[in-house]
């Protein structure tokens, strides 16, 4: 799986430092873990008008003003939760905070330890992620980045020539140097880590090992479908490495 990774780390789950931050907002007395009265009185924060009912328009404005998420994001999570528990009536109430709670509380304890808070939040911004239009667009533009004659299909020539533009000394291996010297972003050293063999190097070998990940049928080819397939399954699997 992880030689899947190498075309670039998309940017949309939250990072280990910002799920600990959310953690110790829900943790109000600081003991180290959330009970159900905790959780409880997060979602209650945002009913403004104190009928026990938080409608869509209230979270989503008080989610994103206070966690900085984007709209996009904060919808979805907000559709999420409404749909917790018997009833998706367009409002989160007691009943999806509930079910909120046990799907948060893994062992059944009553109590939600950081190990599981962590633990759920990466499969709610994996599930999240994989059904975010941006997260589609970026997929898209990353396929037509490779995809140099527009007809649909990533061929075996055009991927590789993605990559001979960082081996700067032409030997067919590129270094984790010569790769950061190129890569645009901050997470250049997580995608080598992704793609290069045990040796520290990505090789033509490394290559065709990405490309038969993303080749779902073995026919020598990756269509947009295919691509968007296994992009997709990365970001479900994988949200906490995404950049």
């Amino acid at each position: 799986m992880k030689f899947l990774v190498f075309l670039g780390l998309i940017g949309f789950a939250i990072c280990q430092d910002r799920i600990d931050q959310l953690f110790s907002l829900a943790d109000a007395n600081k003991d180290g873990s959330i009970q159900k009265a905790e959780l409880v009185a997060v979602f209650l924060a945002y009913d403004e008008d104190s009928d026990g009912r938080v409608t869509e328009t209230e979270f989503v404005d008080n989610w994103v003003a206070g966690t900085g998420s984007s709209q996009e994001a904060a919808k979805a999570l907000f559709d999420l939760t409404d749909a917790a528990g018997a009833v998706a009536d367009g409002a989160i109430t007691r009943d999806n905070v509930d079910a909120v709670f046990v799907a948060f509380d893994a062992d059944g304890s009553g109590e939600v330890s950081p190990a599981e808070f962590r633990a759920k939040w990466t499969e709610i911004t994996g599930s999240l992620a994989a059904t975010s239009t941006q997260v589609q667009a970026r997929i898209q533009q990353l396929f037509n980045l490779v995809d140099k004659n527009g007809n649909g299909i990533m061929s075996q020539g055009e991927y590789f020539q993605l990559l001979t533009g960082f081996d700067d000394n032409k030997d067919n291996e590129v270094t984790q140097a010569e790769f950061l010297a190129h890569w645009p972003g901050t997470n250049g050293a997580q995608v080598f880590a992704a793609a290069a063999a045990e040796d520290g190097k990505i090789t033509r070998e490394d290559l065709q090992r990405i490309y038969n990940q993303y080749d779902g049928n073995g026919d020598g080819k990756v269509t947009r479908e295919e691509f968007a397939a296994a992009w997709l399954k990365i970001v479900r699997e994988n949200p906490a490495i995404l950049g």
